[in-house]
Parts: structure tokens; sequence; C-alpha cells
């Protein structure tokens, strides 16, 4: 836990705004499984952002991939440490951002 706690202090490396909204975080988290099972993504991904970031996750260890859900008071937080997968729910504190759609990559 303290090697999550080191990186999420970091500035992220890359912040991206998506148009994509969920209503609960397992969701994501299902994206990411599915991604990983087929190497595709079964929704529209302008830009393709979001499949980037499922390859990042799936091939590169130690980083936290964090997403907002716009006006949510919660994110979610995407672990991998040490080749082990943590999810985590946090507060959002995310000032004038609390109504965008964020994922950040810490790495």
């Amino acid at each position: 836990m303290s090697k999550i706690q080191k990186l999420f202090k970091q500035k992220p490396n890359i912040v991206y705004d998506i148009p994509h909204s969920i209503s609960n975080y397992k969701d994501v988290i299902k994206i990411f499984y599915k991604y990983k099972i087929t190497n595709k993504l079964d929704f529209y991904d302008p830009g393709s952002i979001i499949k980037e970031v499922c390859k990042f996750h799936e091939n590169n260890s130690e980083h936290i991939i964090m997403y907002h859900s716009s006006d949510k008071d919660d994110a979610i937080l995407l672990c991998k440490i040490q080749q082990q997968n943590v999810n985590i729910l946090i507060p959002a504190e995310l000032g004038e951002n609390k109504n965008k759609n964020l994922i950040a990559i810490y790495a």
C-alpha cells in the first residue's frame, strides 16, 4: 500500500479529458477485464484513448490509472504494483474538474 501512496502523491504523467461517463465504477473494471481477454472495446472510443490506456495497464507494471466520472464524489484507482492489480475507491477532490470525465496516469 505504501508504494501506491507514494506513486499517487506524484503529479500524474498524463491526464485525459474523455467523453465517457459511467454510473458504477464496477463497469470500469469490467471494461479492463474484457479488454484483457479480447483486446477489444465494445463502445466508440474516439482517438483510441481508452484502448491505449487498457494496453498500458496490461503491459506495464508499477502504475496507477485514476478514473473519475463526472459529478461523482469518488474516483477509482486501478493500480498495478509488483504485477498485482489493486482497485481502490477514493474521495474525488477535483475542484473545478468535478464535472469532467478524467483519466490520469501515474507511473
